[in-house]
């Protein structure tokens, strides 16, 4: 029983995180676009896209490993 609730608070807290980190590259997507010419914007939005696609690829996997260890 306390793992499923370790479990549903885990997906609430990820799903936050996961939001809390689109509002930010949304934000600095835009603070990059005002404050920079329209070549260093697109510099910095390919760069952090590609960026945010590594890190996702770094954590491929890390999310079953932890609910294995939260069964246990």
């Amino acid at each position: 029983m306390q793992s499923r609730n370790i479990g549903k608070v885990g997906i609430i807290w990820n799903t936050i995180g996961t939001v809390f980190a689109t509002l930010v590259s949304v934000v600095l997507l835009m603070v990059a676009s005002r404050l920079t010419s329209p070549a260093v914007a697109d510099t910095f939005s390919f760069s952090f896209t590609v960026a945010q696609q590594l890190y996702v690829v770094g954590l491929f996997g890390v999310g079953s490993i932890n609910q294995r260890y939260l069964k246990e």
